[in-house]
């Protein structure tokens, strides 16, 4: 998750959605397009780069995605719930996890401030 919002931040968003798994990746495009959350997107790279336009109006997004916890536990052998809390964030996030053959990716989170709602 630190990786995931360091690419993030850096502005590294081909990086950043290399975290995700393609079902994450497509349920959360559909959701924002169907949410209304901003401008229709087609990929993982144009809802990133969405958030972070977002983050940008009120200030440096590289200082609100800093991670300031992370704090982990196994849901089973191949899953992990992850909370996240950012610099920016009045609430954690948090996210399911699961491995893959490349290691963990995110496959899901559960809604704080910063995106879509509940999976």
């Amino acid at each position: 998750m630190a990786a995931f919002y360091a690419d993030l931040a850096a502005g590294e968003l081909d990086a950043a959605c290399g975290w995700w798994t393609d079902d994450y990746t497509a349920a959360s495009v559909e959701e924002w397009n169907e949410g209304g959350y901003g401008q229709q997107v087609a990929s993982c790279p144009e809802l990133l780069q969405n958030i972070v336009d977002t983050l940008a109006i009120v200030g440096d997004p590289a200082e609100q995605l800093a991670v300031t916890d992370l704090r982990s536990t196994a849901a089973g052998p191949a899953e992990a719930r992850v909370v996240v809390t950012l610099a920016a964030a009045d609430e954690p996030e948090t996210y399911l996890l699961t491995r893959t053959d490349d290691g963990w990716r995110i496959n899901g989170h559960e809604a704080g401030d910063l995106g879509p709602g509940q999976r």
